[in-house]
């Protein structure tokens, strides 16, 4: 009887063991995702495109993603997930209220695995340097969003990226544009 119980015991207390050992390990070696705006070296960048045999140059803004965790993430995507405009008294909402994938650099919008310490970085904004106007980098607006475009001041925007096996992290950024590509400036802002 005695060697039942204990084998009972021993069981219970192995798999009790097992178990805690495999949650370590899995929060142990986890993705951990972060999200920031490193300033103007690879967050504000000067770039063109072709439409129609024309080139255009455009100035953008991105966000920078790294895995700092010890496994990939996988399908990492970077969300929108609001915009406000800034005003000295506060912020108010937009017209903008689904949230949205961004295009990754390149204008790509699939899912990435996110290596470790490897910086990866997704369009937030851009503005063309011959017409004016903001151009969020969406798929597609909806056609009671495309005033957006034309506002001058601060739009705040709310980020949120997510991996299929990684905690979600947000980041805010502040971006003022007032119709002039010179004067474009971005800062990290507190969500």
């Amino acid at each position: 009887m005695w060697t039942a119980v204990l084998a009972l015991v021993s069981a219970i207390i192995g798999a009790v063991l097992v178990g805690s050992y495999e949650h370590w390990r899995d929060w142990y070696y986890r993705p951990i995702l972060q999200i920031d705006y490193a300033g103007p070296d690879a967050n504000k960048v000067d770039g063109d495109r072709w439409k129609d045999g024309k080139q255009i140059l455009e100035v953008y803004i991105r966000a920078r993603i790294r895995n700092i965790g010890r496994l990939p993430a996988k399908n990492c995507l970077v969300y929108l997930t609001d915009l406000r405009a800034v005003q000295v008294s506060g912020t108010t909402p937009t017209s903008f209220h689904d949230p949205s994938p961004l295009g990754w650099a390149g204008w790509r919008f699939t899912p990435r695995d996110i290596p470790r310490d490897i910086p990866f970085y997704v369009d937030i904004m851009r503005v063309s340097k011959e017409t004016p106007g903001w151009l969020i980098s969406v798929q597609q607006l909806f056609d009671n969003q495309e005033k957006l475009k034309y506002y001058s001041g601060t739009y705040r925007f709310e980020l949120t990226a997510t991996a299929d096996n990684a905690e979600p992290v947000k980041f805010s950024i502040d971006v003022t544009y007032a119709k002039d590509w010179n004067g474009l400036r971005a800062v990290p802002s507190k969500i």
